[in-house]
């Protein structure tokens, strides 16, 4: 198991960048797994903060860029997870079932130069 302060960092990193996403309407590229298990792991956090975390959670989603209020979030974590340390495994579950956003970056350069970019399972790419 995650040490607990290392496993609310990570709700946070699993979290936020969805925040981004469904604040650009971008949900249907996040792929409906990402954001149902990102929606899985906020429903969660909504249940089971205190009122204090659960103001940081919605200020997180308003701003998912801004640190403080990501550290805010993570303070508040800590603090459920001290006061409750029988949540560290649900919540280190939820965490786990949130896939990282791709990023992806790409240079092309020269005469003739080709790329592909190929996201998802079992793919094959022919340039030719």
């Amino acid at each position: 198991m995650m040490e607990l302060a290392a496993l609310s960092g990570a709700a946070v990193t699993a979290a936020a960048p969805y925040f981004a996403k469904m604040l650009d309407g971008a949900t249907e590229r996040i792929g409906e797994d990402a954001a149902d298990s990102a929606g899985k792991l906020v429903g969660w956090l909504r249940a089971k903060l205190s009122p204090g975390g659960k103001e940081a959670l919605a200020e997180l989603q308003k701003k998912p860029d801004n640190e403080l209020k990501r550290h805010l979030l993570d303070l508040q974590i800590q603090t459920l997870l001290d006061e409750q340390p029988e949540l560290a495994g649900q919540l280190e579950a939820l965490v786990k079932a949130v896939p990282a956003p791709a990023v992806v970056q790409n240079l092309t350069a020269g005469d003739g130069a080709k790329v592909a970019q190929v996201a998802g399972n079992n793919n094959s790419v022919n340039i030719g």
